[in-house]
């Protein structure tokens, strides 16, 4: 915890392999950055899905530093491993409340399957947040990524790829087409980083997201006879009910989105249309996304609860129909009630992200027993404070001293009596039990 952000490429990272299904040509591929050498092909992976819906249940796992790679480059493409890499896994695979933080290349990175994501925060990673390829038909909520372009921590927020073209395994025709849904993520950028690029056939189903900070919004490219620009055209890619603020220098439309590298001399104004049409413009949040940071670590915190303004409300016409999603009725990763699911388990804490650490490990100190004078209910850890002497006097209503704020008796009670009977010391008119208890209760004092 000690390190900061800057730091990248001390491991190789968790890689995941499944035999889901992919659009390379034989189904199959081999994971990037692995070389298997005991022979037993453990880095392959893809098929039909049918032998191994499930990969087991990834939860609350923070990774950190990682990436390493086989190249003469720490990123050359192809060579590369990720902070978690997810190939061709199977739906039935619980991944959820994953940290991917200062990676050497991807936070993490989906190769095809069908595999469902929730609550992914992926921070200051060299080159992507989020990555998907080779057919990724799976779904995605609640999903944070931060990049700072300024100190090498990120390209863009989100890399959405349709398939492996530049590896040269899979022709772009091939299906499954990648096309996950992917509901309320938060994208924070800093320097000339892109939110979200959408290449090599890409396809998504994006709804009630938020990106703030970034030089440009969605990407859009149309290098190829049929990448993403094709498949908005056709249908497959709805961009909806989103939110963009502080895009570029103005947040004009096509700072939000843009048509890029292509031939269609109206392609600008059709992704325009089809971005207008579905509910998607500039709104401010106004909540606190810019940071510092001193080697690493962050100097001055953000704060990602959004406005509780319309602007950042999901009416019905937006809810998800899918019940694998959670309903819920704000824009963006974050609840407006200023709750953080990344907070008290994450290293983004550590390093100051959202405010000043504290360590869950510690807690709530002070004295945790119940019998002592300054017994703290709310401490979760003894701190050797607790005591008795504060607490204690004479707790015997008939006693001259009677102490009301005393709940321990320390024997100093004192008794005069006012009868004609020594022994009735309680002056009731009787010696008994109450009389003798006083007396016990005095024993062995030293008069004055």
């Amino acid at each position: 915890g000690s390190s900061g952000y800057d730091v990248r490429g001390k491991w190789g990272g968790l890689i995941l392999c499944g035999d889901g299904q992919l659009n390379t040509f034989d189904g199959n591929d081999e994971v990037e950055g692995v070389v298997d050498i005991t022979g037993q092909n453990r880095h392959v992976y893809g098929g039909d899905g049918s032998l191994h819906p499930s990969s087991g249940i990834l939860r609350y796992l923070s990774l950190r530093h990682a990436s390493t790679s086989r190249g003469i480059s720490q990123f050359e493409n192809g060579l590369e491993t990720n902070a978690l890499t997810l190939c061709g896994v199977g739906p039935q695979t619980t991944v959820e409340y994953i940290e991917a933080v200062a990676s050497g290349d991807d936070g993490v990175q989906i190769f095809g399957g069908l595999v469902n994501v929730r609550y992914l925060g992926l921070a200051f990673n060299a080159e992507d947040g989020l990555e998907y390829d080779q057919g990724w038909q799976g779904n995605g909520q609640f999903i944070f990524s931060i990049t700072d372009e300024l100190n090498g921590a990120g390209e863009h927020g989100g890399d959405y790829e349709g398939d492996d073209y530049e590896e040269f395994d899979v022709d772009m025709t091939f299906m499954p087409y990648s096309n996950p849904m992917l509901h309320n993520q938060t994208y924070v950028g800093k320097g000339d980083a892109t939110a979200i690029r959408m290449h090599n056939g890409a396809g998504v189903r994006m709804q009630n997201s938020l990106f703030v900070h970034y030089d440009l919004g969605i990407d859009f490219e149309d290098e190829d006879p049929c990448d993403a620009w094709e498949l908005l055209l056709f249908g497959e890619t709805q961009i909806r009910n989103n939110r963009f603020w502080a895009i570029g220098d103005s947040s004009g439309i096509s700072e939000m989105i843009l048509y890029n590298e292509g031939y269609v001399f109206n392609g600008q104004e059709e992704i325009e249309a089809h971005f207008i049409e579905n509910n998607n413009y500039a709104a401010n949040p106004q909540f606190d996304a810019d940071f510092t940071s001193v080697e690493g670590h962050i100097t001055d915190a953000i704060n990602l609860a959004p406005t509780l303004d319309s602007n950042f409300t999901v009416t019905p016409a937006y809810m998800p129909a899918d019940p694998w999603f959670v309903p819920v009725d704000y824009i963006g990763a974050f609840n407006a009630d200023g709750s953080n699911w990344l907070t008290c388990w994450t290293y983004m804490e550590q390093l100051g992200l959202f405010g000043e650490w504290v360590d869950p490990e510690v807690g709530s100190t002070g004295c945790t027993y119940d019998f002592a004078c300054n017994y703290d209910a709310e401490a979760t850890v003894d701190d050797g404070s607790c005591e008795v002497i504060s607490c204690a006097g004479c707790t015997w209503s008939e006693a001259d001293n009677y102490d009301p704020d005393a709940f321990w008796d320390d024997g100093s009670c004192l008794f005069t009596s006012s009868g004609t009977c020594a022994e009735d010391i309680n002056n009731d008119g009787q010696v008994n039990t109450g009389d003798l208890l006083i007396f016990l209760a005095a024993f062995g004092m030293i008069c004055p």
